[in-house]
């Protein structure tokens, strides 16, 4: 199954430039997790250290908000997707 996922500008130092990355999984997590396994590095980035996501990233699925690392909890991450779907991962900006 492909699925595309656009990559976070801060992130794509890990991705060798590449903005959009084909990856394959029948879920979000399945994505996810394929796509740490193409790129070392950018597993920190993605996930914390218990496998969480991370508070500050953002998750589409096809330009539609679905969840942030503050709220996706593992049912969530075990939300189907469908040949062709598009992921973004984007990351909150922080005010200060």
């Amino acid at each position: 199954m492909s699925i595309e996922v656009q990559i976070d500008p801060r992130l794509r130092d890990f991705t060798h430039g590449q903005d959009i990355i084909e990856v394959n999984g029948n879920t979000i997590e399945q994505c996810l997790e394929h796509l740490a396994g193409q790129f070392s590095g950018i597993r920190q980035w993605i996930f914390n250290k218990e496998g969480k996501l991370l508070v500050d990233l953002l998750i589409f699925v096809n330009g539609e908000f679905f969840a942030s690392g503050e709220s996706i909890y593992q049912e969530k991450l075990a939300r189907r997707v469908e040949d062709g779907d598009k992921l973004a991962i984007l990351f909150v900006l922080g005010a200060g």
